[in-house]
Formats: C-alpha cells, sequence, structure tokens
C-alpha cells in the first residue's frame, strides 16, 4: 500500500510517460522537500518483499544450498513443495536462460536487472528535482546523501550480479553494466561501459553521499540511510576491489561512530537477529523484509524442505573451537540467535531431526551491519600480512576476529598469531568466519566466491535419490557473470550478452 501510495504521487509529479510533463493544470505537484522524501521513501527504497533479492537469493549459485527430497505422496505440501523446488531449479543448474520465462511451474527472474534499475530511477527523481523544493538546505543535502548512497548500492548490486570481479582480469576492459544518472525519459539506450567505471561511478556516490548526509545531520530511523552505513558500503566495495588500505579507512571510519556487536551467549531477543525493535546493536542500516510464505517459503517447513543449507556450510560450525569449551551460538539451534533453524518431524513414525534452514531475520534484513564491516577490515589487513608479511597489520586483523567470535562464542578462546603456520592459514580463517557469519546474507557468498578465485562448484539437482544430475560451474566459469535477461537485451539494441 505505501508503494502504491507513494507511486501515484510520483506518476502526479512525472506523468506517465515523461518526467515531469504535466497532463492536466490541475494535477497536484510536489513542491517541498518533505513531498520529495515520500517519493525517495517509496520509489527508492526496497519495499518489504524486494530485499530478499539484495540479501540471500544467490545462495542458489553457491556452495551453502543442497537439492532435497520432499514427500510428493503427501497431498497437503506437494504443490507448494514441487513449485519451491521448480522456482530455483534453474538458477541451482547453472541455466543461463535464469532469467528469462521458463515452464508454467517456474518463475522468471528478470527483476535481478529490472529491480535495481527502478530504485535507480528513484534516487535519479530526488537527485534531478531536490533542488527546486521548498525546504531547509539541509534537510535537501542530506536527501541528495541519501539517493547519491542508494545509488551506490544499487550499482554494487548490478555490476556484481551482471559483470566479472573486479579482481579479474582488466576492469578496465570487461563490460560493465549500463550507467543511468539522470531520471528523464530518453532515446538513448546506454552501453555497459567497463566494470572500472561502474565502480568509480559507485565510489563517487557513497563518498559524496556520505559527505552530505554527516555534514548535515537528521533524526531519521535506522530504515533511512546515513553517513556511516555509506562509509561501511565504501568499505564493502574496497574489498571487492583489492583496495585493502581504502577498506581500512573506511571501515575505521565506521566505528568512530559505531563499534558495537551483538553479544550472542546472553542474548535472547525476540526475532532473531538484526531486527530494529529488539535487536539494533550492530544495524547501520537495515531494510524492510516480510518473509516469504507458501510456496515462495524457501526455509522454515516442519517437513525436509526441497532445498536445505549444505553440509559444508552447517559442518563449518564446528571448525575451529574447541567443542569441550567453546559453543558458537550461531550454530546452537535451541539458541533464539542461532543462524540454523533445526527441522523435527515423524517420517515412517521415527521422529527426526535435520537442519532445514537458515533464519537471520523476521522482520528486517541488515542493508549492513558492523559484525560485516569487522570482517571487511580484518580481511584488509590479513591480506597486507600476507602480500607483505607485515605481522602488525596480521595481528590487527587476528584482534578483529577475535572480537567478533568473543560476541558469537560462548566461552571464547583468543587465538594467537603464533597459532598459525602462516598468512595464509590465518586468511583461512577469516574466510571461514566470514561464511559462518555472513551465511545466505547479503549475496556474500556468491560475491566472496566472485572475488577470491571463481572456485569450481558442483551441485546434484534430482527429484529421486535414483536419478541424479550434475551441474558444474568450473573454475573462472564465464557464468559467474549472471546473463542479461532476454527481455532487457531486446529493449535496448547497444546491450551486449555475456559470453559463455
Amino acid at each position: 500500500m505505501k508503494r502504491l501510495i507513494y507511486t501515484l504521487v510520483t506518476l502526479a509529479f512525472f506523468g506517465c510517460d515523461d518526467f515531469l510533463e504535466e497532463t492536466s493544470q490541475n494535477q497536484i505537484r510536489p513542491s517541498t522537500v518533505s513531498d520529495m522524501e515520500k517519493i525517495l521513501e517509496g520509489e527508492a527504497y526496497l519495499a518489504e518483499t524486494e530485499s530478499e533479492m539484495f540479501n540471500y537469493i544467490t545462495g542458489f549459485l553457491t556452495d551453502e544450498v543442497k537439492c532435497s527430497l520432499y514427500d510428493e505422496n503427501n497431498v497437503a505440501i506437494a504443490g507448494a513443495m514441487k513449485t519451491v523446488k521448480e522456482t530455483w531449479r534453474r538458477m541451482f543448474c547453472y541455466d543461463i536462460t535464469m532469467f528469462d520465462e521458463g515452464d508454467e511451474d517456474e518463475k522468471a527472474h528478470t527483476n535481478y536487472w529490472s529491480l535495481p534499475y527502478e530504485r535507480i530511477k528513484g534516487c535519479n527523481i530526488a537527485l534531478d528535482y531536490v533542488d527546486d523544493m521548498q525546504g531547509e538546505d539541509d534537510r535537501k543535502a542530506y536527501l541528495k546523501g541519501e539517493a547519491l548512497a542508494l545509488r551506490g548500492f544499487y550499482y554494487l548490486h548490478l555490476v556484481n550480479f551482471f559483470s566479472l570481479p573486479y579482481t579479474y582480469g582488466d576492469p578496465t576492459k570487461n563490460p560493465g553494466v549500463p550507467l543511468k544518472l539522470r531520471s528523464g525519459v530518453t532515446e538513448e539506450k546506454p552501453s555497459r561501459g567497463t566494470v572500472a567505471g561502474v565502480y568509480e561511478q559507485i565510489e563517487k556516490d557513497l563518498s559524496e553521499g556520505a559527505r552530505l548526509m554527516l555534514a548535515n545531520p537528521q533524526n531519521l530511523t535506522l530504515y533511512r540511510m546515513n553517513g556511516t552505513a555509506a562509509y561501511g558500503l565504501l568499505s564493502r566495495a574496497y574489498l571487492y576491489m583489492g583496495k585493502w588500505d581504502k577498506c581500512i579507512e573506511y571501515a575505521d571510519s565506521v566505528f568512530k561512530e559505531n563499534k558495537n556487536l551483538a553479544y550472542f551467549p546472553d542474548y535472547t531477543g525476540f526475532g532473531k537477529i538484526w531486527n530494529v525493535r529488539y535487536c539494533p546493536d550492530e544495524i547501520l542500516w537495515a531494510c524492510h523484509y516480510k518473509a516469504p510464505t507458501g510456496s515462495n517459503l524457501i526455509f522454515g517447513w516442519s517437513y525436509p524442505s526441497p532445498w536445505l543449507p549444505s553440509d559444508e556450510l552447517v559442518n563449518l560450525y564446528g571448525q575451529d573451537i574447541d567443542p569441550e569449551q567453546e559453543e558458537d551460538i550461531r550454530a546452537t539451534v535451541t539458541h533464539s540467535k542461532s543462524y540454523l533453524q533445526r527441522g523435527t518431524n515423524y517420517i515412517n513414525g521415527v521422529r527426526q531431526e535435520w537442519i532445514n534452514g537458515i533464519i537471520k531475520a523476521n522482520d528486517d534484513y541488515a542493508g549492513i551491519r558492523t559484525g560485516e564491516v569487522y570482517l571487511n577490515r580484518a580481511e584488509a589487513y590479513i591480506r597486507q600480512y600476507a602480500e607483505s608479511g607485515d605481522a602488525v597489520a596480521g595481528q590487527k586483523g587476528l584482534d578483529d576476529l577475535n572480537l567478533l567470535r568473543s560476541n558469537r562464542i560462548r566461552n571464547c578462546i583468543e587465538k594467537q598469531l603464533s597459532d598459525f603456520a602462516s598468512p595464509q592459514d590465518l586468511l583461512d580463517l577469516c574466510l571461514r568466519e566470514r561464511r559462518r557469519e555472513l551465511c545466505w546474507e547479503g549475496n556474500f557468498r556468491w560475491f566472496d566466491m566472485r572475488r577470491t578465485g571463481m572456485p569450481r562448484i558442483e551441485h546434484e539437482f534430482f527429484y529421486q535419490e535414483s536419478n541424479k544430475s550434475k551441474y558444474v560451474l568450473e573454475e573462472n566459469d564465464p557464468r559467474y557473470a549472471l546473463p542479461i535477461p532476454r527481455v532487457a537485451l531486446e529493449k535496448n539494441s547497444n546491450l551486449r550478452q555475456n559470453q559463455y
């Protein structure tokens, strides 16, 4: 309802066919900065049903998810289970038609391309017209900062969905995604540019957005973008670029404003984690989220879901701890801050239990939080250690890891630099910790696999265990850049598909 109201306001303001084209002299046109804020909230921010795309759906491409059986004889659930399985089949199997219309039971995901650009359009509307609105200069400046930072956030996802990683090949030559920096409707059909060009725009948007928001502070909720969150997003972008000094610099800027971490062993707050109302400790910026229901529900069934967390992911939580002394709360399914959800059911009269899903929020998903920023900085320091042998940098990275782990593990035993035979061993711990902490969140696993060498991934898909099909994403496979949807290529003759 909220987005519908705001969309009507926007259409009244900008017209159905062209921005700022009035179709009636009696049409109501926003004239104040408050009006523009409503348009920004409705057109540039994610709706509660959209944030899943920016958090976990690419998990189907990674080693975090496995295919599973469901009870086809259970009439009450079989239809929904089949739909859930078919919805994600093509993505799980690396089909290059995954974003195109498919069979009747399949769901097209063209909004991976279109939705970020729709929200970018909302950002551009604010940037193009807010200066003409009536209102306080500081509010207008802050709103421009919000729009810039949000635009940077969306482009960071787009370029990591549809282009090769910045760290692969030559980013000044590899195709990026089209940059749309104005809101007006034109005949222009933008080409893809380069990966480096997109990242340059992301840097500009996030840094200028942070500057404007910090220079013109407003008393807003965590659901609105802010300067500290923009700094955190810069730390993320520079990590993806392999620019360790910059990653550390902007992580430091975040911690000057907020260095909090939720202490899981004693925290039994409502609503799992990253809930603004009940667990706001480390949220920098939150996205509204509405958990899927019915046939769209991926995890959470009381019986085995067609998709389950992979054994590799679940087993990771048993590594790097002393099981006789330490307890990783993230894997303790009886604790409200556990990341893993246990399923139970009577199958053939026998009670069975299994890890049935990963549930990290009920009402909100963190757009960015301090837990991630600590991991960004830790990895940047440790990579400096690995590249230069600077043990001081290695210790700083380990300090960040120890701090995070002490807030996630009961009776945590602090690790020493001398525990690691080489910088690579410490880096391996850091990357495992990143997997444990950030699973099924922020598309991090897919983006991390891209930037850390694009390793080989093997998936097995099946309807019956006796008839399994193997699908492989080879090392450095060009499918690490997702296919541009056919409908987008048809609308823009200057777009070029990724080469497979």
